[in-house]
Order: C-alpha cells, then structure tokens, then sequence
C-alpha cells in the first residue's frame, strides 16, 4: 500500500512539474495626459513571455512618474490584446449616481501600482482629504463609486484577466474628465504572472508513466 502510495505522488509532482509557470512584461514611454478630454491618452504596450495558451494567474500595473492636481478628475483602465477591459481607478470620490460630481481633490505625483494586493485607493485619498498628494504605494483596482462617494467598485484583476491572450499589445488607457488640473506619466509596466497547462499528449504519456510505475510495485 505505501508503495502504491508513492507511485501516487511521484506521479502528482511529475504532473505538477509539467505546468510551466512563468512571468510576461512590457513597458512603454507614457506623456502629458489631455485636460477636459474623455478621449484621454491610449498607450499600447507590447507584453511577452508567456507561454502559449498561458493562463493569467496574477496582474500588476506600475504607473511610473505619474502628476495630476485633481485625482477625481481620472480614469484608468487597461485592456488585453483580447480586447478585455479593466478599470483602475474612475473618478475616484465621486458618486457615479448623482449628476455633476467633481471628485476627491488630492494631489497625485510619484510611482503607483494596481494589484489584487494592493491597498485602498479611495481611502488614500479620503485621509489626505485634498490637502496633498495621495503617497505612492500598491493599490487595489477599483471601478465607480455606485451611491456612495467613499468607496469604489471592486475589480480583481486576475480574474477579469484570467482567460485573457498574454501576449501581445495590452492598451493603458487614461482619461482626465475635469478642466482646469493637468498631469503626465512617464512610463507604464505590465506585468503578468502565467501558468499553462500541459498539452493532452503530455498528460498521458505523464498517466502511462504513473500506471507503469505502479505496476511495476506490485510485482
């Protein structure tokens, strides 16, 4: 029985090895972000590294350099090759259900991050209240603020991204919807943690492996 036992891990650890996990990335030069312009400022970003067929485990945005006086005024959102959307953040401290919202009035002006770990955006800016610059760090994507103007909508990355195409040119789309403050980027990152399964043909040559080294303790 703890021979047979045994086989059964040596087996699952094979089975295990046989995922490649690994890590994809791009980056690109970013530039002033247009006033009063919903159009905003697309930025394409060529990402690489994934395997083929890879499944997105995990998503970070770096936002390097990034300056605004008004950060209610934003949107940020990203899209895969795929043509799958995320918001980042979207005019943070303004209730999307009452018209005429201006937004938290906090500064931006440093390197922000956006991941599933990350921290609380909306409430970043809440405690600095418009008096100065919400501090760089790791925040948690967020969507519209829905009947409340404290807390924005929720986005988990990977699981927006988890059946997305790796590979290829993502989109870092950011928008300013208020006149009178201005900002600029100067680089966005992505990066994606990656898993792929193994192809039906490698499980079962990995199957026979296993029933063969079974059979071979029960002799």
């Amino acid at each position: 029985m703890k021979q047979v036992l045994s086989c059964a891990v040596a087996f699952c650890v094979a089975l295990f090895s046989a995922s490649a996990f690994g890590q994809a990335t791009g980056s690109a030069a970013g530039g002033a972000i247009p006033d009063n312009d919903a159009g905003g400022l697309s930025t394409v970003v060529n990402v690489s590294g994934a395997a083929a067929g890879a499944t997105i485990t995990d998503v970070e945005i770096i936002v390097d350099g990034l300056t605004h006086t008004w950060v209610g005024d934003l949107i940020f959102s990203i899209q895969s090759p795929d043509g799958t959307t995320a918001d980042l953040i979207n005019r943070v401290g303004d209730d999307s259900a009452v018209a005429g919202g201006f937004g938290d009035s906090s500064d931006l002006g440093g390197t922000y991050t956006f991941s599933d770990d990350g921290g609380d955006f909306w409430g970043a800016a809440i405690a600095v209240d418009g008096a100065t610059a919400i501090a760089p760090g790791d925040f948690a994507a967020t969507s519209v603020g829905v009947g409340t103007a404290t807390a924005g909508t929720p986005v988990n990355l990977a699981s927006v991204f988890n059946s997305a195409t790796a590979n290829g040119n993502w989109t870092f789309f950011i928008s300013d919807n208020g006149a009178g403050d201005t900002g600029t980027f100067t680089n966005v990152t992505i990066n994606l943690e990656t898993t792929a399964v193994p192809e039906p043909a490698s499980v079962a040559v990995l199957g026979l492996f296993g029933l063969g080294l079974i059979s071979r303790r029960r002799r």
